[in-house]
């Protein structure tokens, strides 16, 4: 990909591979693109469905990954993507813990991702569309998350798992739409907020209806919550309620702090007389 050396709005300097407007706007790239330093701006939907791109390095001088859309992912639809890293000095994005991510420096927000993305455990915002089309088959949300944005992991047809952890506080719009594969939600939020309609579920063109064929496990004495808040009955086929002795949590109802319950929910009257594993201050614990 290149650009005549004499057109005075696009440039491709320093052979990167890609189409650059006015000296500092990357609009248009392609699997070999190598994106200069000097780049300020990432257009939206300048990598869109590049499936064989497989990395990407964001220069320190980038301040914008998505310039010309409020929401939107500029690498939605990367599939093929399993690296991402921004170069250390970008006062505005980093790639903390080798993460394969693109964070939000100010906001701890992760902004892209791609299949081969762990979360940090500091990052407290997945933002808008940032796994749009991916090809990620299971998620772990981190427990200091408190907003899936918009259309965060939509379309992601592979994701078949999701856990959502006891911090999450708001879901935004079509965040699960059309994930056609995702099967089970397991939440561990105490006090389940307002969702929309199609935040999970999708659309199925042959039927003509929405489809939701996810089932949602929800923590030990919350079923009823989640049934009668808005959006999370008629987001799912069904609504499960864990036991207590299954998908240990902080702070799971019916547990005496300091008291020592077996995995089966069983409290205990005193310490445990065998090694084996115990539920302690709602965590596994191993006494050896």
């Amino acid at each position: 990909m290149s650009v005549d050396e004499g057109n005075v709005i696009f440039s491709s300097p320093a052979n990167c591979n890609a189409i650059i407007q006015w000296g500092d706007a990357l609009i248009s790239g392609c699997k070999n693109t190598v994106i200069p330093e000097g780049i300020r701006y990432i257009n939206y939907g300048a990598f869109q469905r590049i499936s064989t791109l497989t990395s990407i390095n964001i220069p320190a001088s980038v301040r914008n990954i998505n310039e010309g859309s409020a929401e939107g992912n500029p690498f939605m639809g990367c599939t093929g993507l399993t690296s991402i890293t921004v170069a250390a000095g970008n006062p505005y994005f980093d790639s903390r813990d080798g993460c394969n991510a693109i964070i939000e420096t100010a906001t701890n927000t992760l902004r892209v991702g791609c299949k081969a993305t762990t979360f940090p455990e500091t990052v407290t915002s997945i933002g808008s569309a940032a796994f749009e089309e991916s090809a990620l088959t299971s998620i772990t949300i981190p427990s200091k998350v408190t907003s899936i944005q918009s259309q965060a992991f939509m379309d992601s047809k592979s994701l078949t798992e999701a856990t959502l952890p006891a911090s999450l506080t708001a879901i935004g719009m079509y965040a699960f739409d059309g994930c056609t594969a995702l099967t089970k939600v397991t939440s561990h939020v105490q006090q389940p907020f307002s969702i929309a309609d199609r935040t999970f579920g999708y659309w199925n063109y042959s039927l003509q209806a929405d489809q939701y064929p996810a089932t949602l496990y929800v923590p030990y004495g919350t079923k009823a919550k989640y049934e009668s808040a808005s959006g999370w009955k008629g987001n799912f086929k069904d609504i499960v309620e864990m036991s207590i002795g299954t998908g240990i949590y902080a702070g799971m109802p019916g547990l005496d702090a300091g008291a020592v319950y077996t995995l089966d929910g069983r409290k205990l009257q005193g310490q445990p007389a065998q090694k084996g594993v115990y539920i302690i201050n709602s965590r596994k614990v191993v006494l050896k």
